[in-house]
């Protein structure tokens, strides 16, 4: 009922990109279910090119605006939506804005469940999602 609500209250660009967020969280849970990382890198085209120019305030406010709907779409989709699958859809969008992002991809030893992963996305020094439990994490490599 809640979701209903909020799409009545978008404008068609936002109803769009939700629509597209939904859709490519699917997409990303079939892919890391289904193709080796080499192969996700090349569907998310991620370059191994650091831009450094700085974002203009547009691209943060569509960044924050991205993350914040993958956040809550991630709710109502047919599967368990974990960190991986929230950043490859976050990074394909923004990579579609030509918004230089990167995600970030570290582990942490837990003693009950060994080794646990975590995804996250920067668009510069802010973490747009997944950021929440950053500091528990050492990261080990990222993707531009």
């Amino acid at each position: 009922m809640r979701l209903i609500q909020i799409i009545k209250r978008t404008s068609f660009s936002d109803y769009k990109m939700m629509v597209k967020i939904y859709f490519l969280l699917h997409v990303s849970k079939y892919y890391i279910e289904r193709h080796p990382l080499k192969e996700i890198i090349n569907w998310v085209s991620i370059k191994n090119e650091i831009t450094e120019r700085p974002l203009r305030l547009s691209e943060k406010k569509i960044a924050s605006k991205i993350a914040h709907y993958t956040r809550m779409l991630s709710k109502y989709v047919l599967f368990k939506s974990k960190c991986y699958d929230k950043a490859l859809t976050v990074k394909k969008i923004l990579n579609d804005k030509n918004i230089p992002s990167v995600i970030l991809m570290g582990v942490k030893n837990s003693d009950k469940k060994g080794i646990k992963a975590h995804a996250l996305v920067k668009c510069q020094d802010k973490c747009i999602i997944g950021g929440e439990v950053a500091h528990e994490y050492t990261f080990v490599q990222s993707f531009f």
